[in-house]
């Protein structure tokens, strides 16, 4: 386990950046976004647009497509509630893609290709089980898509992969939509105070799991 500090490293920074440069070009040209423009076009379409950003999200995960970015844009698009249960679906459909291709169609390619800092996984599984997927499941800045590849060569069953998956990702889900939603709400001049305290509350629960993780490995040690 000596390399992951790198790759998490490396995928924050890349994340950070893409992220910040998000909100920059947002904050630079927020007076040529129609959001109201945006929303009429989400109301006329209740059915097609939540089908189409499912479809959008789940192929842009196995393409390495940061999914912290596509989560944030979930909850702008369709608010809190609507844009955590679509951000969940999407998610765990984007994961499970990432698995069966893994397994079934590319499996020498990515056992060829895994860093050998993630191969602790197979380790990992062989040892602890599914105890140890859920671990590895609650690190926040975990490489999404890599990390979906790599449990796709490993013994755990589908089934598990799903349903581990559901229940890990979705209280940073919940947070990442409603940080999604503030920003929405900030650019279209709405309630900005009330909303932009929850990116603070959203950001502890993204990484209180991490943090207890962390501190019960230390204590452990």
């Amino acid at each position: 386990m000596a390399g992951m500090p790198l790759v998490y490293k490396l995928f924050r920074y890349f994340v950070a950046t893409l992220f910040f440069a998000a909100v920059l070009g947002l904050f630079v040209f927020r007076s040529e976004i129609d959001i109201a423009g945006l929303e009429a076009w989400l109301a006329a379409r209740p059915m097609t647009a939540p089908i189409l950003f499912i479809a959008i999200y789940t192929i842009l995960v196995p393409l390495f497509f940061p999914s912290i970015l596509l989560a944030l844009m979930g909850g702008a698009l369709f608010g809190p509630l609507w844009g955590s249960l679509y951000n969940e679906i999407s998610a765990v459909l984007g994961a499970t893609v990432c698995f069966v291709l893994a397994r079934y169609l590319t499996a020498d390619w990515v056992e060829r290709n895994i860093p050998a800092n993630l191969r602790f996984l197979k380790q990992g599984i062989e040892k602890e089980g599914k105890r140890f997927v859920l671990m590895v499941r609650l690190i926040p800045w975990a490489p999404y898509a890599l990390l979906n590849y790599t449990l796709g060569v490993t013994s755990i069953r589908l089934f598990s992969l799903i349903s581990i998956t559901a229940l890990c990702i979705f209280p940073r889900i919940v947070a990442y939509s409603y940080i999604g939603h503030a920003g929405h709400m900030a650019l279209a001049g709405k309630e900005t105070v009330g909303l932009l305290m929850l990116v603070p509350a959203g950001l502890a629960v993204i990484f209180l799991p991490y943090l207890a993780l962390k501190v019960g490995r230390d204590l452990k040690g």
